[in-house]
């Protein structure tokens, strides 16, 4: 029962978030159409007050004066945001199970428990292991992940808001040295896959074994670089530009990009999104329709061959019933965008589905002759 429930809440929520998905792809796709119509083209070497609070674009190079810290270590660099990536070698718990049919059609479900020695950057809580007293975790560390960002990054004469700031990727790895360890972890760190090796066991120091507690601690950094920007001007600095359907654009590419070609990726982008989420609402409606059909499934498994053909045609059943469904959903939402373009595939989803219908009635009939 708890089966068939859970599919009827999947088959409902695959309605709206096919729904959603469509008004969205569409005011995305007018505000970025809107946004290529007006931007402007910018120099970033000077502010020009006439293109306050307007949609411009600029590229030249994001840089800061500052130079970022890690007080732990001997690593100071020039840098827009300095990394500090920290894993501990840990035991993980994956729960499986097992299935087994009995004659009657019935499933035995046996839970089974195994462990894993594996680097996580998250401390991992083994108190609640099913077996927790022979798999530990540490409970504290020495050292934890940070990022250290500089407070102000500029591009020309502008000055880049929090946002975009954060928008800035492309980080690099720092090649280590020992002398960049601190001297009192000298004895029990060694450097190993460009990451410091700091071995809990000091006393018993073996830098091939691992142990439960270890760490591997490595550095990444984003220096100064190009980057391109589509934003509102503020003054000297930048913020989301808001279009007449209230989306909002602000854009930041790593490199030279001239303003078309960044249109040109975020409605790729905008599209690639509406078919991944529109296979996702399928996905779930099908899943939906088969959990609530489940029973049907059971039932069948009693009759040993003919169970494994009704099983395969309740899933086909739930891939033609779910793909109706979903491209009526789609096709409704779309009549407030694109009408005509609604009432086709309207049509054509009832002419499909008629057809397939047809066929299955054709091929039952055969075999009722035979």
């Amino acid at each position: 029962m708890a089966r068939i429930l859970f599919g009827l809440v999947v088959f409902i929520i695959s309605f709206p978030l096919l729904f959603w998905n469509e008004g969205r792809a569409v005011k995305t796709y007018q505000s970025l159409s809107e946004g290529a119509d007006i931007v402007i083209n910018v120099t970033a070497d000077k502010i020009d007050k006439n293109n306050n609070l307007k949609l411009i674009h600029l590229t030249d190079k994001a840089d800061t004066r500052e130079f970022l810290t890690d007080k732990s270590f001997a690593i100071t660099e020039n840098a827009i945001r300095l990394y500090r990536q920290v894993k501990t070698y840990q035991w993980q718990e994956q729960e499986g199970s097992m299935t087994e049919k009995k004659p009657d059609g019935k499933e035995l479900v046996t839970k089974t428990y195994t462990y894993n020695k594996i680097w996580s950057e998250e401390l991992i809580n083994s108190t609640n292991f099913n077996q927790a007293q022979d798999y530990k975790n540490p409970k504290i560390v020495n050292f934890y992940s940070q990022t250290l960002r500089a407070k102000k990054v500029t591009v020309g004469a502008f000055e880049l808001s929090h946002e975009l700031k954060n928008k800035i990727s492309t980080a690099l790895s720092i090649v280590l040295s020992m002398d960049k360890i601190p001297q009192e972890l000298k004895n029990n760190t060694t450097i190993h896959d460009n990451c410091f090796l700091i071995k809990k066991n000091v006393t018993n120091f073996n830098k091939q074994q691992l142990n439960i507690g270890d760490q591997c601690i490595s550095f990444k950094v984003i220096k100064p670089n190009n980057i391109s920007i589509i934003a509102q001007q503020i003054n000297n600095t930048f913020a989301p530009f808001t279009t007449t359907n209230g989306k909002t654009i602000s854009i930041l590419k790593m490199g030279t990009f001239s303003a078309k070609s960044m249109f040109e990726d975020a409605e790729n982008s905008n599209l690639m999104l509406s078919w991944l989420l529109r296979i996702a609402g399928f996905v779930l409606m099908m899943l939906g329709i088969t959990l609530i059909i489940g029973p049907l499934s059971k039932m069948a498994n009693s009759i040993p061959f003919i169970g494994v053909v009704i099983e395969f045609g309740l899933i086909i059943a739930s891939s033609i019933i779910a793909l109706f469904f979903s491209i009526t959903t789609i096709s409704i939402a779309w009549l407030g965008y694109r009408p005509l373009l609604s009432v086709s595939i309207v049509v054509l989803s009832i002419l499909v589905f008629t057809i397939l219908y047809f066929i299955k009635k054709r091929k039952i009939a055969a075999i009722a002759d035979k």
